[in-house]
């Protein structure tokens, strides 16, 4: 093998040779390197031609950073924002006394407003209420009267008969009327003892018509000599009873020219001879109304 010149370099063909064709060794792939993307992750999302280019993204310098405007705080980068020197300087607001006036004015009558609107409608619902359990009260009590339909009060008989039976056959008696033992269904005192007067008698008639005789012939009971002051009065309830004494006292005081009581209702006929019907305290209070009175606590008739 002939000897070689090693002094004389060797051209690289490709590179300052003369042949026109270049050796297929002088175009090398460059190899990856670590900032660019994997094949697998970007084979299908990475827009560029060249799979092996590198991509880099701008920087921008932090002295670049945009000034966000004061309304968006909550957007601006730290050491970016500063806020204007008239933002952190507190504001002096002076309020008079006329001022003070007319806000406590306008929050008093805003509540007042609304204080209204709010007891209003449980006024209405009070009177409702009230209305209707008065209408409960006299319904009751007509039921109560009308159990004592058939009962008879008798006062100021002696405690010396034990025989209540006995002293209403002797009234009805003297009183010409022909009740018998059978006519009475029951007879008993009532009351608590007292030694001052004797205890009331409450007998229950089954004769329709000889009770009302009794009750309508009882004041003929103060014309028998030999007897005590004995009064027979119709049995009532304790609203009725009271009512009775109103109507008493109204003629008492020369308010009305008479009273009377008929099955369980109250008849009063004023000085005009005009006859009024009570069966409630509601009644009585428009009857005084009409007479000019004014009607007096707890629904009592005034004693002037």
């Amino acid at each position: 093998m002939p000897e070689t010149d090693l002094t004389t370099k060797r051209k690289r063909p490709g590179f300052g040779s003369t042949d026109s064709e270049p050796s297929p060794t002088a175009f090398q792939v460059p190899k990856k390197t670590k900032d660019t993307y994997p094949t697998n992750q970007m084979s299908n999302q990475s827009p560029l031609s060249d799979p092996h280019q590198t991509l880099q993204a701008p920087i921008t310098p932090l002295t670049q950073v945009p000034q966000y405007p004061q309304q968006f705080p909550q957007m601006a980068f730290h050491g970016a924002y500063q806020p204007s020197p008239q933002s952190s300087t507190p504001h002096q607001v002076m309020i008079s006394d006329l001022d003070v006036q007319r806000i406590a004015s306008a929050v008093k009558c805003m509540l007042v407003s609304e204080m209204h609107n709010m007891i209003e409608p449980l006024k209405n619902q009070i009177s409702t209420l009230q209305r209707e359990n008065e209408l409960l009260k006299n319904e009751l009590d007509n039921l109560e009267m009308y159990s004592r339909r058939d009962c008879i009060r008798i006062s100021g008989v002696s405690e010396e008969k034990e025989n209540t039976d006995e002293a209403v056959l002797e009234i009805a008696d003297k009183l010409s009327i022909p009740l018998q033992q059978s006519d009475i269904t029951v007879s008993h005192r009532v009351g608590p003892t007292s030694s001052n007067k004797p205890r009331q008698i409450i007998a229950r008639i089954n004769n329709y018509d000889l009770k009302h005789q009794l009750l309508k012939s009882s004041k003929d009971l103060r014309k028998i000599s030999g007897k005590e002051r004995v009064a027979v009065n119709q049995d009532l309830t304790k609203t009725r009873n009271k009512l009775a004494y109103d109507a008493r006292q109204l003629v008492k005081n020369n308010k009305a020219k008479s009273t009377f009581i008929w099955d369980g209702k109250i008849f009063v006929i004023d000085n005009n001879n005009s006859k009024h019907k009570i069966l409630s305290p509601t009644d009585m209070n428009k009857l005084l109304i009409h007479l000019g009175i004014h009607p007096g606590p707890h629904d009592s008739v005034p004693c002037g």
